[in-house]
């Protein structure tokens, strides 16, 4: 579950910084701040996890969350290249 959770959160990240018109850093580097955001929120999870009774903070959750984050990044470089999108900021030239 939490592959599929975070590799759905993710993609939509990933595509929001991708067609974000507002920053080119963020255009630049949207799959490096994809993972950050995605890494963090994944520990904050995993140790808000421990405050609940019943549940746990497992380090292996968070590495799933990791893969679920690099597998959606994958996959959103896998559309760009096969559909050759282009924007003002030249994803694919």
């Amino acid at each position: 579950m939490h592959l599929v959770a975070f590799f759905s959160l993710s993609v939509l990240l990933n595509l929001t910084l991708i067609f974000q018109r507002k920053s080119k850093l963020l255009f630049d580097k949207a799959n490096i701040a994809t993972i950050v955001i995605c890494l963090i929120y994944a520990a904050i999870d995993e140790l808000h996890q421990k405050l609940i009774p019943g549940r746990s903070a497992e380090l292996l959750d968070w590495v799933a969350d990791g893969t679920g984050t690099l597998i959606g990044i994958l996959f959103i470089r896998f559309l760009i290249t096969k559909l050759k999108y282009h924007s003002e900021f030249n994803i694919v030239n």
